[in-house]
């Protein structure tokens, strides 16, 4: 037998109390290391704007995109966010305004950005087709015929036409 009482035995949890308290204080220390991850948003010409803006369903518009940044930040202002645009025109309907909201932290920053390959475009421009041939190539456009749209430069294949 042993010479030992149960009243001597030195408990187990006894060397794991100063361990899990130390534990417990790194995890509160450093909270933002931990649970505050980076959230990327993925958006495609081929994408809906009804989508989560995952990789595999991304949104549609840089426009969605930004609400949603927007909403995030204000759920989590101390996570960074980026958008990836993939490849592609994104034709603009209104301008995209950049605004505080829409600002991170040093700590945790916003950024929007092309995707690794190809190029992605934002345009303020509108796509007019319907382009014939007479003795000069020319194009019905109604907004202009309607006082609703006016332009100043012409753009042909990326470039500007003289």
């Amino acid at each position: 037998m042993s010479s030992r009482s149960k009243s001597d035995a030195v408990p187990r949890t006894t060397w794991l109390s100063p361990v899990m308290g130390v534990a417990l204080a790194c995890l509160l220390s450093f909270p933002a290391a931990i649970s505050l991850g980076e959230t990327t948003f993925h958006v495609s010409v081929d994408g809906r704007d009804d989508h989560p803006g995952t990789e595999d369903q991304p949104f549609r518009s840089v426009s969605r995109a930004q609400q949603v940044v927007r909403s995030v930040l204000k759920k989590t202002p101390d996570a960074p966010v980026t958008v990836v645009i993939h490849p592609g025109t994104y034709w603009l309907d209104k301008p995209l305004t950049f605004t505080p909201a829409d600002s991170g932290s040093a700590e945790a920053t916003v950024t929007y950005r092309a995707a690794e390959s190809g190029t992605a475009i934002l345009s303020g421009g509108i796509p007019i087709e319907g382009w014939q041939k007479g003795g000069v190539w020319y194009a019905q456009v109604d907004a202009v015929d309607q006082g609703k749209l006016y332009f100043h430069q012409l753009f042909v294949n990326g470039r500007r036409a003289q």
